[in-house]
């Protein structure tokens, strides 16, 4: 069986003109989903989330032709 684990976590965000951020993420090809906390910062611009990533994939098997 194929697999690929994606183990990580969303840092944040700096560069925006928005004073309160968040960043809402999702999985292209499947339902899974998700959102990090707001972060309003009160000092400089950084929105810190730290927010945990871990992806598991697997195939159940593989055809050749």
């Amino acid at each position: 069986m194929a697999e690929v684990h994606v183990i990580g976590q969303i840092i944040g965000a700096t560069g925006f003109s928005e004073s309160s951020l968040f960043c809402k993420w999702g999985i292209h090809t499947g339902v899974r989903e998700g959102q990090t906390q707001v972060d309003t910062p009160q000092i400089g611009d950084m929105a810190y989330w730290s927010h945990p990533i871990d992806l598991h994939f697997a195939t159940k098997g593989l055809q050749g032709g």
